[in-house]
């Protein structure tokens, strides 16, 4: 046997000679392993492999914790589409398990029984809490925001010592961790700096928190437990990874089939777009899984541990420079915690810590001072890394910003060159997104070049998510341009403006006070017109004033006279207007007043992925002084009956508007956060339809942002026509009606292109829903 062939063959042990806790295993592994270690020179010393370890260790740490972030937004993307946790987690294993007898040429199972029943056996409590693992993880991840699960997976250290502790009071054998009050200062410092840097991006949620900590219970307690049978057994990762998702996969599909779930899951009538997001995390999940099982086969758990949990900073990191969200003071301090922590955990590797276990252990080669010090480095270089790599990967940033516990997507259209909609006879939702998205970011850019900082005034803190969709549209923009948002205020409590208040903190050069958008401009909802017209007077001698976007109509022209008496006398006044109509009005009545023509804001939110269907035809239908149907507002019998009489009696249908009642606003404790929430519930409203029927203009425009067919009837005084003639008048997917039965109409035709284009999508309901 060769000198090369000898050292393929033996383990190499790495151990400091002042801790038990770096108790590295160094395997130059035979070609056909999947992960191998660094490949040595034959008569490499002691020094050098210790170096050349924590390089390649390094590396690993590159892969884990990137393939990691990107894992947890595309998984994110699918669960936003349809939440099927058991179906994902099922689709996961399974593609590991492909993944791994396509990437192993020879799998070196150790034992020729290993695959029998008596050989599987012995992995059964590994393979069950493998499987508890990937399920509530999963889990978590489908019922709160990204932030929140890795701000409870933080907690992992502590739970990997429970186990430690309770496997060790039933004398059962395991990996050692002894801990002294440098190491548990330390891990307490990088705990509380992740929990930190992550808090500010949460709410909280009970199932959430059951289903995360569920999560910690079980992966500690399987990597403490798969140590021991690495070190005991000879079990090589490659074959325990392969073999935990063997089983676990056996034990869910029983239980899925047990349940009757297999045949009616609504995974099977998903289209393709919306299964890839769940195929292409799978993938990312097995790499960073299986990366993750090679440096626990080279390090102590608490170690794996603790660099599982500056992963979860990775993340939150990732996810913020990716879609370019302010990170706040807590969030920076976090950082700097997390960073000093490790640094301080590594020195406290180097302090004596007196070896309570019987476990043999052989001279090993002990990495020098140096060696440490380069790892520490190493990893706080690493922090941006994943970022970075996950934005190339992505493509240009979107105009999003947070990534709370609501759902609302980040994934926004990106500015680029303008495409000529003119010159084509129809328009997808993408191209209309695209282009009015661009359209808003040159038209209002040069307004808010020369400011740095921005007040938003008059919040929409009420129950009209079409004014909540274009609160959020202008508060991504603006954090897309990198304006510091100084203060939100609403005109009653919990956030009333307080103008005194805006003169203190808003410089009169650097800043500049941004009004609400919508369709408020005007004599019809007099009070905020009124209230918007207090604010201007109070704050234009101090600051430049802009109006976003905003739908003008006057049924008294004695009105717009008196509003002008104000506005001619204000000149750091803009008015912005979102279609002709408005535009030309505000010329007319306001001449001195500069004006813009630009889209609704709502479109900054980029296209949102649509939720599964759960009826034919969803009528939302306004209810206030814009609804066009008088004392029939309220009669469904009405709508229904416009259904043709030869379809009646064969689609679903139910009815909703924005003002049958609020969201739970509990946890949603600033302005934005409530307006998320609102927009997150009336895309989960529209998305039930696979038609919808609507006299709202957000209803309109959300539709468009979730790509369903719909049609639109005008209000009263012809706002929907007038913003559909100005930008949307060509979609594919959306007819104008005059009348109800029209719209009815409609909708039949465009649903059976629906079920003719789409005969994946989840099926509706099989009754008439009454709703």
């Amino acid at each position: 046997m060769s000198s090369h062939d000898e050292l393929h063959a033996r383990p190499v042990k790495l151990k400091d000679s002042n801790s038990d806790d770096i108790n590295v295993v160094m395997r130059d592994l035979p070609p056909d392993r999947a992960y191998p270690s660094p490949s040595l020179p034959v008569h490499a010393t002691e020094s050098e492999q210790a170096n050349r370890y924590v390089q390649f260790f390094a590396a690993q740490l590159i892969g884990w914790w990137t393939f990691s972030a990107l894992y947890n937004v595309e998984v994110k993307k699918f669960f936003l589409t349809a939440p099927l946790p058991v179906e994902a987690t099922l689709v996961q294993l399974f593609i590991s398990i492909t993944l791994s007898v396509s990437l192993t040429k020879k799998l070196d199972l150790v034992n020729a029984n290993i695959f029998t029943i008596q050989g599987l056996s012995s992995f059964l409590v590994l393979a069950v809490l493998h499987l508890f693992g990937t399920l509530a993880t999963n889990y978590s991840v489908s019922l709160m925001s990204v932030s929140f699960a890795h701000v409870v997976k933080a907690a992992e250290p502590i739970f990997t010592i429970l186990w430690s502790i309770g496997l060790a009071s039933f004398g059962i054998s395991a990996a050692p961790i002894n801990i002294n009050l440098q190491r548990f200062i330390a891990i307490s410092v990088i705990i509380g700096g992740v929990l930190l840097a992550s808090v500010s991006e949460t709410t909280f949620s009970w199932q959430g928190l059951f289903w995360g900590l569920l999560a910690n219970l079980s992966f500690s307690g399987r990597n403490l437990l798969s140590k021991t049978k690495m070190s005991l057994s000879g079990v090589p990762q490659t074959t325990l990874f392969l073999v935990l998702n063997f089983l676990s996969s056996l034990m869910l599909g029983a239980w899925v089939i047990l349940t009757g779930m297999a045949g009616g899951s609504p995974l099977l009538a998903l289209p393709p777009s919306s299964v890839l997001p769940l195929f292409t995390s799978s993938i990312y999940y097995f790499i960073f899984t299986a990366i993750s099982m090679n440096i626990l086969e080279g390090v102590e758990p608490i170690t794996h541990a603790l660099s599982n949990t500056c992963k979860r900073l990775v993340i939150v990191f990732v996810s913020c420079s990716a879609f370019h969200c302010q990170l706040s003071a807590s969030s920076k301090l976090g950082a700097l915690m997390t960073i000093f922590g490790v640094g301080a955990y590594s020195v406290a590797k180097a302090s004596p810590v007196k070896d309570t276990t019987k476990m043999p252990t052989k001279t090993s080669p002990t990495p020098s001072t140096k060696s440490i010090v380069s790892a520490v480095i190493i990893l706080v270089l690493l922090l941006p890394f994943p970022a970075i790599l996950l934005t190339a990967y992505r493509g240009s940033p979107s105009p999003s910003v947070t990534d709370g516990a609501l759902t609302i997507s980040k994934e926004g259209s990106t500015t680029g060159t303008l495409t000529n909609l003119d010159d084509l006879d129809s328009w997808t939702s993408q191209q209309v997104v695209d282009n009015l998205q661009n359209l808003i970011l040159q038209t209002l850019t040069p307004v808010f070049e020369d400011f740095t900082e921005v007040v938003v005034m008059d919040h929409p803190d009420h129950k009209n998510r079409g004014d909540s969709a274009i609160y959020v549209g202008e508060i991504r923009f603006l954090r897309r341009l990198n304006k510091k948002v100084l203060y939100e205020c609403a005109h009653y409590a919990p956030d009333k403006c307080d103008t005194q208040h805006v003169k203190e903190i808003l410089n009169e050069n650097s800043g500049m006070v941004t009004l609400h958008g919508g369709g408020n401009f005007g004599d019809i909802w007099t009070y905020m017109d009124t209230k918007r017209q207090g604010l201007i007077k109070k704050l234009a001698p101090f600051y430049n004033i802009f109006v976003f976007p905003q739908t003008v109509f006057y049924y008294n022209l004695t009105n717009a006279k008196i509003a002008n008496e104000l506005y001619s006398e204000v000149p750091s006044l803009t008015f912005s207007a979102r279609d002709q109509t408005s535009y030309d009005i505000l010329g007319e009545h306001f001449p001195t007043v500069p004006r813009l023509l630009c889209p609704d804001m709502a479109f900054m939110m980029g296209m949102q992925p649509r939720r599964l269907a759960k009826v034919d035809i969803l009528w939302l239908l306004r209810k206030d002084k814009e609804t066009p149907f008088g004392s029939k507002k309220n009669d469904k019998n009405y709508f229904k009956n416009a259904i043709p009489k030869e379809h009646r009696n064969k689609v679903s249908m139910t009815f909703f508007d924005w003002e049958d009642g609020d969201i739970s606003l509990k946890g949603l404790d600033t302005p934005t956060k409530r307006a998320e929430g609102r927009v997150e519930d009336a895309l989960d409203h529209l998305s039930e339809g696979r038609v919808v029927i609507t006299d709202r203009l957000h209803a309109h425009i959300l539709c468009i942002l979730l790509d369903i067919p719909h049609v639109i009837l005008d209000n009263t005084y012809g706002k929907i026509f007038h913003f559909h003639q100005q930008w949307t008048s060509k979609l594919e997917n959306t007819k104008m009606a005059k009348t109800v039965e029209e719209a009815a109409q409609y909708a039949i035709e465009l649903l059976a292109t629906e079920k003719a284009q789409n005969t994946k999508m989840a099926p509706a309901a099989d009754k008439k829903s009454n709703k």
